[in-house]
């Protein structure tokens, strides 16, 4: 198996296990609340999405379940997948080529995965 290949392997590993996951809290989830919130914060973190990220999309989540008087968690993930789409769906500046990117961090704070999602979408 090739480099790309494991990379691709690897991204679609953490991709199912973010919806694994989010799945599974729907699942056990019977009212909406703090700890519904709390649990999918969680989620993101552990997805590397980071702290920042993840709070603004949890409050914006909360509001708009709010805003629609949301009960059922089934809603709400679909909400929660619209809302991650819209996040993702921003403006980007053109890219230029050749382009090198420098990546620097201390162990365990997501180099690796972020050069991953990188290779990902410069693909």
């Amino acid at each position: 198996m090739g480099f790309f290949q494991k990379l691709k392997q690897g991204l679609f590993k953490s991709k199912s296990n973010i919806s694994d996951k989010v799945d599974e809290l729907v699942e056990n989830t019977r009212v909406i609340d703090d700890d519904f919130y709390e649990e999918l914060t969680d989620i993101l973190l552990l997805s590397d999405v980071g702290v920042k990220a993840s709070t603004e999309i949890i409050d914006e989540l909360r509001s708009r379940i709010e805003d629609k008087k949301v009960k059922d968690a089934a809603t709400a993930r679909e909400m929660f997948k619209e809302l991650l789409t819209e996040e993702m769906n921003i403006p980007r500046p053109a890219l230029h080529w050749p382009m090198v990117m420098f990546v620097v961090g201390v162990n365990g704070v997501g180099k690796t995965t972020t050069v991953g999602k990188l290779a990902l979408r410069f693909q």
